[in-house]
């Protein structure tokens, strides 16, 4: 999954004209560890598909990206933005994303491509919530179900990236 979060993002950035290698460190880094803080949840917990949650576990869960903070942050070295963009990958457009609901103003311009990659990958990979889908699949059930919470620069890179056609 985070390698998959990693790659992904990558490949929007790419379609954002994103070209710094300090820029695709950053994204790479925080694609890579922007789940280190589940490690530490129980996987009966992990598991389990968001409706069949307990309101505890719901919320065991959201605190891993507090937890991922910390495991980073206890890291020397580590870029402040990744960091950030670690700590934000489930805040969106709407500002009813966790942790903090965070204005999309303030929100770190890279943490929009991680929160839409995140999102696709949890489509498009089997998991044991998950049956997987294939890209188009996947990028179709982001456009109809949760457009409104992704950015739509961000969005449409990712269309690019899915439904670009593949050379004979």
């Amino acid at each position: 999954h985070c390698l998959g979060v990693a790659i992904y993002s990558l490949m929007i950035a790419k379609k954002l004209n994103y070209n710094s290698p300090q820029v695709h460190f950053k994204l790479a880094m925080a694609g890579l560890f922007h789940d280190i803080g589940k490690k530490e949840i129980e996987r009966e917990v992990l598991d389990k598909a968001r409706p069949l949650l307990s309101l505890a576990e719901r919320k065991k869960i959201e605190s891993h990206v507090q937890r991922s903070r910390e495991i980073m942050e206890s890291i020397p070295g580590i870029p402040s933005d990744v960091v950030q963009i670690i700590y934000e990958h489930h805040e969106d457009e709407l500002e009813q994303g966790y942790p903090c609901a965070t204005p999309k103003l303030r929100l770190h311009p890279l943490s929009r491509i991680v929160h839409i990659a995140n999102l696709f990958v949890n489509r498009a990979v089997k998991s044991p919530t998950n049956p997987g889908a294939l890209a188009e699949v996947a990028f179709a059930q982001i456009e109809k179900f949760d457009s409104s919470r992704v950015n739509p620069v961000c969005l449409a890179a990712l269309k690019q990236v899915v439904l670009q056609k593949k050379a004979a």
